[in-house]
């Protein structure tokens, strides 16, 4: 299922765009697995194991500091002169 069923857009596009640096944004929202796993990796998570409770946690306070930055200067946003 699409991450954007439980996440808002400036979530999901701002933790995507962390790995993607310099690449356009996705116009579909990434599978909520793969939304996990981008969220495990903020938090310190490793590719490789499952992701524990903190690691989500740390992921996801890191997560809600991207999606204030990205409704504030990301795309999209009037840029004052």
């Amino acid at each position: 299922m699409p991450c954007d069923l439980i996440f808002d857009s400036s979530e999901w596009q701002s933790v995507w765009s962390v790995p993607h640096r310099g690449e356009r944004v996705r116009e579909r929202a990434p599978p909520l697995g793969e939304m996990v796993g981008l969220i495990a990796s903020l938090g310190g998570g490793s590719v490789a194991l499952p992701p524990g409770v903190e690691t989500v946690w740390k992921g996801l306070m890191r997560m809600r500091d991207l999606a204030w930055g990205w409704d504030t200067f990301g795309p999209g946003t009037p840029k004052e002169k």
